[in-house]
């Protein structure tokens, strides 16, 4: 997810994207879908890792959308292998 107003994305694990968006919203009301890939919690963890130096607090990262979506691919490659 991508908050325009923060000027980050969020990187999470979700079994409904768009109720969690909703959810989201409730405190980042700007809040949009950027990208989904189908993943496993072990995905997920990857791909904090990779992305830890741009931790701007829990799952939120200060970073370019083209990093995000290229480590988020990344670490499903890896994770699937």
């Amino acid at each position: 997810m991508r908050s325009d107003r923060m000027n980050a994305f969020k990187v999470g694990f979700s079994t409904s994207t768009k109720s969690r968006a909703a959810q989201v919203r409730t405190y980042v009301p700007d809040v949009v879908i950027f990208f989904e890939a189908f993943a496993s919690g072990a995905a997920e963890m990857l791909a904090h890792k990779y992305l830890s130096e741009f931790c701007i607090g829990g799952e939120w990262y200060d970073c370019d959308g083209s990093l995000i979506r290229g480590t988020i691919q990344k670490a499903v490659s890896e994770a699937a292998s």
